[in-house]
């Protein structure tokens, strides 16, 4: 039996949550090096815009002087995991949802500005369980609904 049965989609589950608990607080303390730390050294980030991160080192310098310095004061982050699969002992394919929250605004309720959907991939490398490759999709509300 290989550790993908051993170890079980609910521990999978767990560590993932912890992963992306780790994400969202890195990203809401503006930290690039502890965000991009998640990352495995090859690892990458796909943006739904086109802009594609390769490499922990780009994560991180992209992260501190563009994006994190350019955020408004009070946006933070919330990825809620939908799913998570293993797809060998080595390899978890994660769905999630992603809210950008405006935490200026004292109604909860409008407080989400923009939710994405994310597919993440993680990858054992012999020594811990990291983040291989982050896929960041168009928002479907940008899109008129087809029927």
């Amino acid at each position: 039996m290989g550790m993908a049965k051993e170890r079980g989609v609910s521990e999978m589950e767990v560590l993932s949550s912890e992963l992306v608990s780790a994400f969202d607080g890195a990203w809401n303390r503006r930290d690039a090096e502890a965000l991009a730390s998640l990352f495995h050294e090859d690892g990458d980030f796909h943006f739904y815009n086109g802009l594609e991160l390769r490499g922990r080192r780009l994560i991180q310098r992209i992260y501190g002087r563009s994006v994190f310095p350019n955020l408004p004061e009070g946006l933070m982050h919330s990825t809620r995991s939908v799913h998570v699969r293993m797809v060998s002992d080595k390899v978890a394919l994660g769905d999630g949802k992603v809210d950008l929250l405006d935490t200026t605004k004292a109604d909860e309720e409008n407080q989400v500005q923009l939710t994405i959907s994310a597919t993440i991939i993680l990858t054992h490398d012999d020594s811990r369980w990291g983040i291989s490759a982050v896929r960041l999709m168009v928002p479907v509300d940008a899109y008129p609904t087809v029927v």
